[in-house]
């Protein structure tokens, strides 16, 4: 029999968008759990605190999230897809937690309001910065959920696996002047960005890499310069994915 040891808890402010009755002061009637233990890092409290105030933001407020390896190291993706009924879902007033079974497993719940949906998926994206210069995607999906209202008081869990990473390099991109910039990939699937690189371009042009992108995932390159004193990013065409495992891979036109 598994025992639970709570590490600690965060509150969410909403967890997701959607059209969903107003949950303040309701009880969850739902719960996911996402084992950890493939990590190397540990997710902390102020990863989980920085992450959840910023999700807490209404959707037309919020920026895209930029992961460092300071405080914003964690990013929690997380999706629901029903064949018939409702996908979205709250975590308004509710509990994040990072708990550890009776061996020591660390989990990730997050206890939720879900409306009436059947035969449904959810799938979660986790990113991780927790050490310096290394970056870890931990994805997946649950199982197919007939009914939602009937899933139990058991956590549902999330079958995740940790994703093979690579270096994106960029060679000679063609800038407007010899600034120095910033360099960071986005997600495509999320709303979030991985840590920028700085690179000082010569000559209208500029070199640099992007190291531990995980394979298998859509990016956009977005540059980042002072314009006016005050520093703008912006979204080139440059759209990528890795296939190389531990490889480095060209993804600006030579």
């Amino acid at each position: 029999m598994k025992t639970w040891a709570n590490i600690f808890p965060i509150m969410l402010v909403a967890l997701a968008a959607g059209c969903f009755p107003e949950s303040e002061g309701q009880l969850p009637n739902f719960s996911l759990q996402i084992p950890l233990n493939q990590l190397s890092g540990t997710v902390n409290e102020e990863g989980l605190e920085s992450w959840s105030r910023w999700r807490s933001l209404p959707q037309e407020q919020r920026s895209i999230y930029e992961l460092d390896f300071l405080r914003n190291n964690f990013f929690l993706g997380l999706h629901l897809n029903c064949r018939e009924g409702d996908n979205s879902f709250l975590g308004t007033d509710q509990m994040l937690n990072v708990v550890k079974d009776n061996n020591g497993q660390q989990y990730l719940q997050i206890a939720l309001l879900v409306g009436e949906g059947t035969a449904c998926r959810f799938t979660s994206s986790v990113y991780l910065t927790a050490k310096p210069d290394v970056v870890e995607l931990f994805s997946g999906s649950s199982q197919e959920i007939p009914s939602l209202l009937q899933a139990g008081e058991n956590p549902v869990e999330i079958n995740a696996s940790l994703h093979p990473r690579a270096t994106a390099v960029c060679t000679n991109l063609a800038v407007s002047g010899d600034a120095t910039y910033k360099f960071g990939a986005i997600d495509l699937d999320e709303e979030v960005m991985l840590p920028a690189v700085e690179a000082k371009a010569e000559g209208g042009k500029v070199s640099f890499s992007l190291p531990n992108l995980p394979i298998g995932r859509q990016f956009v390159l977005r540059k980042g310069s002072s314009i006016g004193g005050a520093f703008v990013w912006e979204e080139t065409k440059i759209n990528f994915l890795l296939t190389t495992i531990n490889g480095f891979q060209e993804i600006c036109e030579l």
